[in-house]
């Protein structure tokens, strides 16, 4: 909490999968403004860890904007993405989900130097940068603004190509 209080520029390394929850955890609580989240598909072995998903939870409850890029959406039944479309049936415009196209995630990870990883920007300040997804592996910093500018237009330029949630929705349902 000190690293957090202080607005330390100080990288955390990260790793295993309740290590993985309680920094993203806080990272939620944190975040006031904004998320950009890249994630493969919202694995249930995190996202259903009661300290994530409860902060998520609370932070979408409060307000709080996200855009969301997967790659799959293998984990649409999942506790999390139920919530999600819960929440676009309401017609809660602060949530945009996304699903990458093939050609925009080999650019990606070929910009970030990366076989595969999955990323969190929060408030244009904060990051978690997830290098090794098998093994929850990461890096964060509650004030890393160079590295959260550089993943933000990373992530922007394949959101903004990727198919929207509710049209890949329709195909899985079919």
């Amino acid at each position: 909490m000190y690293l957090l209080n202080n607005k330390s520029a100080a990288i955390i390394t990260n790793g295993g999968v309740e290590h993985a929850a309680v920094l993203m955890a806080t990272l939620f609580d944190s975040s006031q403004e904004n998320i950009l989240m890249f994630s493969r598909g919202l694995n249930p072995e995190l996202t259903d860890k009661e300290i994530y998903y409860a902060a998520f939870e609370n932070y979408i409850k409060r307000g709080g904007k996200l855009s969301l890029l997967v790659e799959t959406t293998n984990h649409k039944n999942s506790r999390m993405f139920s919530f999600l479309r819960e929440q676009l049936k309401k017609n809660n415009d602060n949530i945009v989900i996304r699903e990458i196209k093939e050609d925009d995630k080999k650019q990606l990870f070929e910009n970030l130097k990366s076989d595969h990883c999955n990323f969190s920007v929060f408030d244009s300040l904060m990051v978690r940068f997830e290098y090794d997804p098998k093994e929850y592996k990461a890096f964060g910093s509650f004030n890393y603004e160079e590295m959260a500018t550089h993943l933000s237009k990373e992530f922007n330029h394949a959101f903004n190509n990727a198919i929207p949630f509710s049209e890949r929705k329709n195909k899985d349902d079919e």
